[in-house]
């Protein structure tokens, strides 16, 4: 293969756009991460939302039942009703909710045993469910105290207990929540740390081509300019460095050679012919001279014929 300028080029412009992929890869796993743990926070923060609105929602309804017990009236007051019937409509709404989020709990080692939390939920809202909308209207319509005491007694110890069980859930929500915020920073803290290992090695690499690249390109061009000034002032005993290379840089020392050879050429040429015109003149101031001696001896035969 013929490693050109142009290939040269290609090249480094190859390897920059292979650090600037792997930049752009590394930062599109980091904004995955820190949006899946993002996400994890935003969704404990909802299930916390969530907790806290049940939690309200079984304090309701047993202060619903506790005075309507208190109003000793023989049927449940509408407001009151209408307050049970909304808290209870909002534990099956998130009946599926809460049973994932005790089973996600205890998968997690945030509770004890998260199947037995979810039916302990579950049998307990049944159970508060069965008190208040059976057992207390049949104790006010009977106006009977040990029934309204023992009402009483079982919405306040179910009532206590399903808050327990929500508290409990809140606190491994919460848990969690931590647990991905600290995803969030260590995965933040490990992506910029990444980032800038990765951008200074592949900002070093780069220097490092450009500069070898950039030399091996420039070298040889500088000194061509200064052979072919050397060989324009008339330096023709200089001698080019570069011949024999593969790339553009050969191809030019090739022709600063022939513009070498043909300057070389010339002069010699131009030599030569000085050297033949001073011969032909010295041949000829030869001829003249013998001409003249000819002429001369001949003069002399005729005057010393004429003496005679």
């Amino acid at each position: 293969m013929r490693w050109t300028i142009s290939a040269k080029l290609v090249v480094m412009g190859v390897v920059a756009a292979a650090a600037l992929t792997v930049m752009v890869a590394l930062a599109y796993n980091s904004d995955v991460q820190v949006s899946g743990a993002l996400e994890k926070v935003t969704s404990e923060t909802r299930q916390q939302g969530m907790l806290t609105e049940l939690r309200v929602a079984a304090m309701e309804i047993v202060l619903a039942a506790n005075n309507a017990m208190v109003m000793r009236a023989s049927t449940i007051d509408r407001e009151q009703q209408d307050v049970i019937d909304r808290d209870f409509r909002m534990f099956d709404e998130n009946a599926k909710n809460l049973e994932d989020s005790a089973l996600e709990a205890g998968d997690r080692h945030m509770v004890t045993d998260g199947r037995a939390l979810a039916r302990s939920i579950r049998e307990t809202l049944d159970k508060l469910k069965r008190v208040v909308n059976v057992d207390l209207p049949r104790a006010l319509k009977e106006q009977d105290s040990a029934a309204l005491l023992q009402v009483d007694s079982s919405t306040d110890q179910l009532g206590g207990v399903l808050d327990d069980a929500l508290t409990e859930l809140y606190k491994a929500s919460n848990g969690e929540q931590g647990a991905a915020l600290t995803d969030v920073d260590d995965t933040v803290s490990s992506a910029s740390n990444i980032s800038m290992t990765t951008y200074a090695a592949g900002l070093a690499i780069l220097l490092t081509l450009l500069v070898v690249v950039g030399l091996s390109i420039t070298r040889p061009i500088n000194r061509l300019t200064r052979v072919m000034g050397d060989l324009a002032g008339g330096k023709l005993g200089t001698e080019i460095e570069d011949l024999g290379r593969s790339d553009e840089v050969g191809d030019m020392a090739e022709a600063v050679q022939v513009f070498k050879d043909n300057a070389v050429e010339k002069v010699r040429l131009e030599q030569e012919q000085v050297t033949t015109k001073q011969r032909a003149e010295q041949e000829k101031k030869q001829a003249m001279i013998a001409l003249a001696d000819r002429f001369e001896r001949s003069v002399k035969e005729v005057v010393d014929g004429v003496s005679s």
